[in-house]
């Protein structure tokens, strides 16, 4: 059985598409980031999306969103 950050890990790891109800209920269940986990490494982090057929669906990248800095709890872009 794996667990739900398992799941969410293979769901970034496919293109063929998601049932949005399944993507819900997996992030539902992942457990929240600590600031330590955040910050790690260069605090660098990238954003993605799934193919859930969103109609918003590729406008972030569009947009020329790219992600976080999480430099420590007050000190984020």
């Amino acid at each position: 059985m794996t667990t739900p950050e398992e799941t969410f890990i293979n769901f970034t790891k496919n293109s063929e598409g998601f049932d949005r109800a399944k993507v819900q209920e997996v992030l539902s269940q992942l457990k929240p980031a600590t600031i330590a986990q955040l910050t790690a490494g260069n605090g660098e982090w990238r954003g993605g999306e799934l193919t859930t057929g969103h109609p918003l669906e590729g406008k972030l990248l569009q947009m020329g969103w790219a992600g976080k800095t999480f430099r420590n709890a007050h000190d984020v872009d």
